[in-house]
């Protein structure tokens, strides 16, 4: 394989991510769609490897054209090839590493099983591709195609993704580790075949480098009986860029019920914080949200307001003092909240929190009113006292939306202990326990992108 000359194999530094999507072809199914391509895009990586799109390109060119619009109005470009109804793969681009990152060639093989781009980042070429592997050994010769291709532009730092629709572990049924409760190996020949294209091109499975005996699985179908489990999801990547890998990550349940694989992520930078400095609409909709904002901007001007013959230090200690018991109060709801959360709800705990916020009401209609606070005599001068209370609104609003975010995400934390404690325990013996933990996850996970999709759905008829 003759190769381009590389000096900087260590500049990557984006994170993938590969999901099978079951299906986003839109003539159909459009609710459905949209809500995995939010579950998509909701993995946040810099790069996405989409499997199994069954856009049906050849023939449904206006709804495919609707899919890249749906998909760069949420900060990605989409780059497909999907030309038949069963089958078909993607490769999503961050816009913002676009800055850096230029796509030299595009190869598309004429079945939809994969997608190659010959990229440059930060001066490095590499290879990239997202792959629907073969579902029967009749069409094992995808990877002949696949490996010529990949040999074709040249590169030697690959990072393949997908659906391989075969396993990495060649062992036998009975202590393959990439499988659970299936009386075969998915397929052998396709095992074989992938090893044989890593052998040629240096590739390697970079999870089995994290985790040499661990047993996660991708592919978990929806049937109540079905208890078969396979990891038919992964990546190679060139070896040579493995000692940059920093997480290879396999998530503890679907990212939508409307999935059947499980995403896996590709690490080689850490994950970058998700504070947001964009306040959402759906927790300034929050009355206690709203309530804890009034309570800042009347705080602000009290503490920057001069003490005079119709303005005392008693009657401004009393409004500071009235602060403090909004604040008190929405601590205390903030707690009902969370042991709402932890312990589940009932009749008394939403009694109690009906009644914090018929107290923090009732404080916040004694607090004084935008009459008033115009006729204070503020300390600073105008534009400075204005800039200060911007600052003041901006740092509590970001807060308190940090701690919404916390708290929403309690629930999943402990589910996600859950499972981890099981699976730490023994993955074999509390299988049926783990599949009930995983799908409560998933069903939480799904309930919180509904809500996520139709904020967004009624933000956008607005």
């Amino acid at each position: 394989m003759e190769e381009n000359i590389t000096t900087v194999v260590n500049a990557m530094d984006l994170n993938f991510s590969t999901q099978n999507v079951r299906s986003l072809n839109i003539s159909t199914k459009n609710i459905i769609t949209d809500q995995k391509i939010l579950a998509v895009v909701g993995l946040g990586s810099d790069i996405i490897f989409l499997s199994d799109t069954r856009l049906n390109s050849n023939k449904q060119c206006v709804p495919c054209k609707e899919i890249v619009k749906r998909f760069y109005l949420l900060g990605y470009k989409f780059i497909h090839n999907s030309p038949l109804s069963n089958r078909g793969v993607g490769i999503l681009l961050k816009k913002k590493v676009l800055d850096n990152l230029t796509v030299v060639n595009t190869i598309r093989d004429l079945e939809g099983n994969y997608i190659l781009l010959d990229i440059e980042y930060k001066s490095v070429k590499y290879t990239i591709g997202s792959v629907y592997g073969a579902n029967t050994n009749e069409g094992i010769h995808m990877y002949n195609g696949l490996k010529e291709d990949i040999v074709r532009l040249k590169n030697s730092n690959i990072i393949l993704g997908g659906d391989w629709n075969c396993v990495w572990d060649k062992s036998r049924v009975e202590e393959n580790l990439d499988v659970l409760n299936m009386a075969n190996v998915p397929s052998v020949q396709r095992t074989n075949k992938i090893h044989e294209i890593c052998d040629n091109l240096s590739l390697t499975d970079p999870y089995r480098i994290f985790y040499p005996n661990s047993r996660e699985y991708t592919f978990t179908p929806n049937g109540a009986n079905q208890n078969n489990r396979s990891r038919l999801d992964f990546f190679l990547i060139s070896k040579c860029l493995a000692d940059s890998v920093m997480d290879v990550v396999i998530p503890h349940c679907l990212n939508s019920a409307t999935f059947d694989h499980k995403s896996v992520s590709l690490r080689f930078s850490k994950t970058a914080n998700n504070f947001s400095f964009f306040i959402k609409d759906n927790y300034i909709e929050n009355s206690e949200f709203s309530a804890g904002v009034h309570a800042a901007v009347v705080e602000c001007y009290l503490v920057h307001s001069r003490i005079g013959p119709d303005f005392t230090l008693d009657i401004k200690n009393d409004f500071l003092i009235k602060i403090g018991t909004v604040n008190r109060i929405l601590g205390e709801i903030n707690d009902l909240k969370t042991q709402e959360i932890l312990y589940g709800q009932n009749n008394f705990q939403t009694l109690q929190i009906e009644g914090k916020r018929g107290e923090l009401m009732a404080i916040l209609e004694e607090l004084p009113t935008v009459e008033l606070l115009d006729t204070l005599d503020l300390e600073p001068t105008p534009d400075i006292f204005l800039e200060t209370l911007i600052l003041c609104v901006k740092n509590y609003a970001l807060l308190e939306q940090r701690r919404c975010v916390k708290q929403k995400n309690l629930k999943k934390s402990i589910l996600i202990s859950e499972i981890k404690s099981l699976k730490k325990d023994s993955f074999l013996t509390n299988q049926e326990e783990i599949r009930r933990a995983e799908l409560n996850l998933t069903n939480h996970v799904e309930s919180e992108l509904k809500i996520e999709f139709q904020r967004i759905s009624k933000n956008s008829k607005t």
